[in-house]
């Protein structure tokens, strides 16, 4: 039954939010940059790749914004995208920090549903890099709700990647007589109770 309610969960926060008015802004901007015909046809990938394709491609910093306004609508399916341009495209820095924002306004259940897809999917070792540091970076800074629906989230390996890094994190010489497993649970309860402390 739970792995049903997590099924659920993954594919109520994983969906777009993506709505009429976007879609007519979106060919707009297109029509402005290039001559697409008619995106009534498009399919949702193909609507996010052209979206991500202008983001890159424009030479306009104010189309550039209006469009990374948009990637965060896209939910967890543009995290892949997004994760690519800040890896292969540090040197622009415009593209660069607007690809940040548009990464930091996904609401944190679509961004973490995204990152794990980009960890279970992505070949490309310095996108993985980036998704896992992204993912330990929402596990140290939300509150502990997070902490507490992120197994329910994410796949075995993921969940299993985020405690090893736990562990490698881990430099408090008081936990080296415990388990790793262990040590993990004691470092996952500190966040909980740290994240408490905080609100």
């Amino acid at each position: 039954m739970s792995t049903l309610l997590d099924t659920r969960l993954v594919a109520l926060y994983s969906q777009h939010s993506i709505q009429y008015g976007d879609l007519l802004e979106i060919y707009e901007l297109s029509t402005t940059e290039t001559t697409v015909e008619s995106i009534d046809t498009y399919r949702f990938d193909e609507l996010l790749g052209l979206v991500v394709h202008l983001f890159v491609t424009t030479q306009s910093q104010q189309i550039r914004e209006k469009l990374s306004a948009l990637l965060p609508k896209f939910g967890s399916a543009a995290v892949l995208p997004l994760l690519k341009i800040l890896c292969h495209l540090p040197a622009q820095a415009s593209i660069h920090s607007l690809a940040q924002q548009s990464i930091a306004d996904i609401a944190v259940y679509p961004l973490i549903i995204g990152l794990d897809q980009v960890l279970a999917y992505e070949t490309n070792e310095l996108v993985q890099k980036a998704a896992i540091q992204k993912l330990m970076h929402i596990t140290r800074d939300n509150e502990s709700s997070i902490l507490l629906v992120l197994p329910k989230l994410v796949s075995q390996n993921t969940w299993g990647l985020i405690k090893v890094q736990l562990l490698r994190d881990s430099s408090e010489p008081e936990l080296n007589h415990l388990s790793p497993e262990h040590r993990v649970a004691v470092q996952l309860d500190a966040l909980v109770l740290a994240n408490n402390l905080g609100s």
